[in-house]
């Protein structure tokens, strides 16, 4: 038997797929999205769109009960509750806002793959939220893939979220990232504009996302190079789109490809660091957040130190993680 629930004001103008991960947050995201293209999540009595914005009294309906055990994933056992998950690492807590520093390895939502512990479960047992209403349950308003570090910011209900999703409901989120990619990066700063196209690619070690001159959507990334070693670059990246896996597509087109990235990067580099560093993930590291205030417009910045295996590949590669470069340094003959 489904179960039926009515969008209240907290929740208007939001997406119908956001409202059913938040609603949701212990189903994989891909069974969800699964449901909601294939008509089985309905708005108002209709099957929609995912993207679907939502008003103040439409009706969304589902096809399981949420109280039932049948929409959990089939194996595994349920996810922890309360103590026994880490305590997320926060930034900058208050009423409305938290801001956490996501570490490797660790996703941001429950998949099939991570059905135990993600970051949303995280924060739910950190807030006690998990019985929450969904209106007024948490959710991250970014996304940073499992292997990827970094800041997250999470509002603590649905109006607060609204608001941290940027333009046009509010202002934009700016942040830093610090991507150690393979090769000495010839220009000091630069911009990489090619469009992007997602593919149809399976799972595994291969780009899903592709330089299309033609069919790509427009992408804008910029860098900076923060750090040279022999035949490595730590380059601050900026972006002025959002498209999956912009930076790791960005970079492996033109020439330097993050080290430690299954599937954009090169798989002798990877094999090195991984047999000698034990690298198993992108180098990415989601670094420092310039942002507003979402309820009080207030400038907010925070930063977040390079997890311990990017510091551990700086040093060896003959830099400090921070301060003024020395010399040349020589880092392994391989990279």
């Amino acid at each position: 038997m489904g179960a039926q629930f009515t969008i209240e004001a907290a929740n208007a103008g939001r997406r119908l797929e956001t409202v059913v991960f938040d609603l949701l947050a212990d189903v994989p995201r891909s069974r969800l999205m699964k449901w909601l293209r294939t008509g089985k999540i309905r708005l108002n009595g209709a099957r929609t769109r995912p993207r679907a914005l939502l008003s103040a009294g439409d009706t969304v309906a589902l096809p399981f009960d949420p109280g039932a055990s049948e929409y959990r994933p089939p194996q595994g056992p349920p996810a922890p509750r309360g103590p026994s998950l880490p305590a997320p690492e926060v930034l900058y807590e208050d009423e409305a806002l938290l801001l956490v520093n996501k570490p490797p390895h660790l996703a941001a939502h429950p998949g099939m793959q991570h059905q135990t512990d993600s970051l949303i479960a995280r924060i739910l047992a950190y807030l006690g939220a998990h019985g929450a209403p969904v209106g007024q349950r948490p959710g991250l308003s970014q996304r940073l893939d499992a292997g990827v570090s970094g800041i997250v910011p999470c509002g603590k209900n649905a109006a607060v979220l609204r608001i941290l999703s940027g333009p046009p409901h509010g202002p934009p989120l700016h942040k830093t990232y610090y991507a150690l990619v393979g090769g000495r990066v010839a220009h000091e700063a630069g911009a990489i504009t090619a469009p992007l196209r997602v593919t149809d690619a399976p799972m595994g070690n291969v780009p899903k996302v592709v330089v299309d001159a033609h069919g790509g959507l427009p992408a804008h990334t910029d860098y900076r190079v923060a750090q040279r070693f022999a035949d490595a670059t730590l380059l601050e990246v900026t972006l002025r789109t959002g498209r999956t896996h912009q930076i790791r597509a960005h970079l492996r087109h033109i020439g330097h490809s993050l080290l430690g990235d299954p599937r954009y990067g090169d798989p002798a580099r990877n094999s090195y660091l991984a047999q000698s560093f034990g690298v198993h993930r992108p180098l990415l590291h989601a670094g420092r957040l310039k942002m507003q205030h979402p309820l009080t417009g207030a400038p907010l910045e925070v930063t977040a130190p390079l997890p311990k295996d990017m510091e551990r590949l700086l040093k060896a590669f003959g830099r400090r993680p921070s301060g003024s470069p020395s010399g040349d340094g020589l880092g392994p003959s391989i990279l």
